[in-house]
C-alpha cells in the first residue's frame, strides 16, 4: 500500500475482495469521497477529494483515523504489516506500506499517536486507559493542556509545555 501525491492510494497486488472491503472503509471514513478509480495490471488505485495526506490539510485526522480503519482490516483479513519504507524519495510520494498475508490473528485495536505543530501530540482512536500511560510516561508535569478535538472523542490531543520537547525529539 502506498501514500501517492497528497490524494491517492495504491494497493500493490492485493486480491479484489481485499479492495472492496477498502473501498466501504473509505466511502465510510472520508466524508471528502472518492474522486477516481484506477485499475493497473499491478495496482488498484485510489483518488480521493481533498488532500488527505497534505500534513496542513484540515482533513488530517480524518485521514489518519481512515488509515487506522484500514490497517485494522488487513489485520483481521489475516495481513500483516511487515514493514514501511519510501522507496521512490520522489517529493509527490510518501511511504509504503508492505504486508503479508499471514494467519489470521487475534482482534486487537488500532492507534495513532501523531506529533502536531511544534508542542501537541494527538492521540487518535485510542483507548482511555492508553492515553493514561501516555500521560504517565511523558510525565503529566510535562502536560499543560489535554482536550478533545471532536465530539466523537476520537482525538485527545497534550498541550505539551514547549521546553519538553526541546529535550524529547520526537
Amino acid at each position: 500500500m502506498t501514500f501517492t501525491m497528497n490524494d491517492r492510494l495504491r494497493f500493490f497486488r492485493f486480491p479484489l475482495t481485499i479492495i472492496n472491503i477498502i473501498r466501504k472503509v473509505i466511502n465510510t471514513t472520508w466524508l471528502n469521497g472518492l474522486q477516481n478509480e484506477k485499475q493497473d495490471a499491478d495496482f488498484y488505485e485510489f483518488k480521493f477529494h481533498g488532500n488527505p495526506w497534505s500534513s496542513r490539510e484540515s482533513g488530517n485526522m480524518s485521514s489518519r483515523i481512515m488509515i487506522l480503519h484500514i490497517l485494522s482490516v488487513f489485520h483481521s483479513h489475516g495481513w500483516s504489516l511487515v514493514t514501511s519504507n519510501d522507496f521512490s524519495r520522489l517529493t509527490e510520494d510518501r511511504n509504503s506500506l508492505i504486508f503479508q498475508l499471514g494467519i489470521r490473528p487475534l482482534a486487537t485495536s488500532f492507534f495513532a499517536i501523531t506529533r502536531y505543530d511544534l508542542d501537541k501530540l494527538r492521540l487518535i482512536c485510542i483507548s482511555s486507559d492508553i492515553i493514561q500511560a501516555v500521560k504517565r510516561i511523558f510525565g503529566e508535569n510535562n502536560i499543560q493542556r489535554e482536550e478533545w478535538l471532536d465530539d466523537g472523542r476520537t482525538c485527545c490531543q497534550l498541550k505539551m509545555y514547549e521546553i519538553f520537547f526541546l529535550f524529547f525529539n520526537l
